[in-house]
């Protein structure tokens, strides 16, 4: 197949340290230099402080003490290819109020860049439920999406991941008010809004017409985020272009990369 336009810069990578990701950190830097990306960036899944380690228990997260030797880790490999290409180290994280200023404490003290917003849990990983798993109960929705626009408000996040990871299957009218709101409010605050090529590449939940055909509405900002939990899912054409449709099918504005990181 001839080869397609690709991605210029990718936020959203992950390492084996969150315990749902495998290869090396080097291996993720070697595939984006292939395949043309001029920007990577590590977002692994940020670690609750070490008072909360027992939402470890997620499974998606790194521990508490592996935070440092993953920022150093970057961090060598950033100055050994600084000459092929740009890598950042950041965090994707949740957004937990009772653990906000010891996370912010955290990221000043090791150094890391940014800050990417996943919301994966309604509450607590251990007290709370899945976002993304099925619901029709308003009450899931609305605490989605005011966790997430309590966090964004903070202006500690540089975008929005998997913004329709909520996978609310109850009214169709509840669904698009609270999802509007979202999108109205994001753009009001100049947040982007992700396209995942994870649930693209995986036909999950997300990426999801009915959230992006809103978006398209409001005009928001999207990016493109791999999502990558493998080196071999950079680089991946076919996950793209999925990426690709919601942005034409919509009239979506996409940032090719983020400014801040210009």
């Amino acid at each position: 197949m001839e080869q397609q336009e690709y991605l210029t810069a990718n936020y959203h990578t992950h390492t084996a340290r969150c315990g749902h990701a495998q290869g090396a950190d080097e291996d993720y830097v070697q595939a984006a230099i292939a395949a043309g990306i001029k920007i990577l960036g590590f977002s692994d899944h940020m670690p609750w402080p070490k008072a909360y380690d027992d939402e470890r228990l997620s499974g998606i997260h790194m521990g508490w003490d592996q935070a440092a030797e993953y920022v150093a880790s970057i961090r060598s490999l950033q100055e050994k290819y600084k000459d092929q290409i740009q890598i950042h180290v950041g965090f994707e994280a949740e957004y937990l109020p009772y653990l906000f200023d010891e996370q912010l404490q955290m990221c000043e003290d090791l150094g890391v860049e940014y800050l990417i917003l996943g919301q994966h849990f309604l509450n607590g990983a251990c007290e709370g439920k899945a976002a993304v798993m099925k619901t029709t109960e308003e009450l899931a929705l609305r605490t989605y999406l005011n966790n997430v626009l309590e966090g964004l408000s903070t202006g500690k996040y540089t975008y929005l991941c998997h913004p329709d990871l909520i996978n609310y299957q109850g009214d169709d009218r509840i669904y698009y008010e609270a999802m509007r709101y979202l999108c109205e409010e994001t753009k009001s605050m100049d947040i982007p809004l992700e396209i995942n090529l994870l649930g693209a590449g995986d036909g999950r939940n997300y990426p999801s017409d009915r959230f992006f055909a809103i978006a398209g509405e409001v005009g928001n900002d999207v990016i493109i985020g791999i999502d990558a939990h493998e080196p071999e899912s950079i680089g991946n054409q076919k996950a793209y272009l999925r990426g690709m449709e919601y942005v034409n099918k919509y009239g979506l504005h996409l940032l090719k990369k983020l400014p801040e990181f210009a």
